[in-house]
């Protein structure tokens, strides 16, 4: 079954048009908000203006990878389950409406759609789109999608698949669920932040997922300059991103520190540990500097 939702915010605009595949006819109920008919005239702008995007992630990672290629002009198509949609729209505090304030946040700038995808009907919708796109999202479990024969080798050869999980798509770890609370830690993030005399402790905020889905957004970009350098005649790519390698990636020089004198940089509250000491130097030297500047002007006057 397959259906349309409202616009998520002010910003989002082109969400009237349907294109629900012709075989299917009577699968699909759109919505206007109060918002469509203003911006039913508006027209996306920017880099990624023209690039059509097949956004099937969830939550935190899938989404904030949507909305960062919608907000440079990418036109993206969100594909939401049947019922209550992404559980990011009723993830913390919400609005007049009951929709989350996150969720107007991570999900706007796109149609919104729903494809039950557990249905060979929904699949096969779903087969017809990503055909008619520049841009794959997902971040279902490793080997889901394939499972439902919509994997990389079963769609068009030229499509660029980002594929989001909490440890990559191949490796020992590949296959457990990706919880970026578990994948800060795992990715060293969480032995940094924090006190040295308590346990780790984990920001306010869903860190991992995040940084996650802003890999794979700079990924996707990656791929599209490769095809447009190759007068869009280059093969699609997968763009693997993990929520662990994406916090790993964030270690500055805490692992060559480690490996090369096995310096292991310890939590330090709010400070960073040994910056105290350069900017002490710098102060110094400054200071020793201006002295001999004053003490020469003062020899002089005398």
């Amino acid at each position: 079954m397959l259906r349309f939702l409202s616009c998520s915010c002010r910003q989002v605009s082109h969400c009237a048009k349907s294109p629900v595949p012709a075989r299917y006819p009577g699968l699909a109920r759109l919505h206007h908000s109060a918002l469509d008919d203003e911006e039913a005239d508006s027209q996306p702008h920017g880099p990624l203006q023209g690039i059509k995007v097949l956004d099937l992630g969830q939550v935190v990672a899938g989404n904030f990878c949507g909305a960062a290629l919608a907000y440079f002009g990418a036109d993206v198509t969100k594909v939401e389950p049947p019922g209550a949609g992404d559980a990011l729209r009723s993830l913390r505090t919400a609005d007049t409406s009951g929709t989350s304030l996150w969720w107007r946040s991570y999900g706007r700038n796109r149609r919104c759609m729903t494809v039950d995808m557990r249905q060979e009907e929904g699949r096969q919708i779903i087969k017809q789109l990503a055909n008619k796109v520049d841009v794959l999202v997902e971040n279902f479990r490793p080997g889901v999608m394939e499972k439902w024969k919509l994997g990389p080798k079963d769609l068009k050869p030229d499509l660029v698949f980002a594929r989001i999980s909490g440890y990559g798509q191949t490796g020992p770890k590949a296959q457990l669920a990706g919880y970026a609370s578990v994948c800060e830690a795992y990715g060293g993030f969480r032995h940094l932040n924090g006190f040295a005399d308590r346990p780790p402790v984990r920001p306010n905020m869903s860190l991992g997922d995040t940084l996650a889905g802003l890999h794979a957004a700079f990924g996707i970009v990656m791929a599209l300059l490769h095809r447009q350098r190759h007068d869009n005649k280059a093969p699609g790519q997968v763009v693997d991103a993990a929520i662990s390698e994406s916090m790993f990636n964030m270690m500055e020089g805490c692992i060559p520190e480690y490996a090369y004198n096995g310096h292991d940089r310890p939590p330090s509250g709010s400070t960073i540990s040994g910056q105290w000491s350069i900017a002490l130097h710098r102060w110094l030297t400054a200071l020793h500097r201006w002295s001999i500047a004053l003490h020469r002007r003062l020899t002089a006057l005398h």
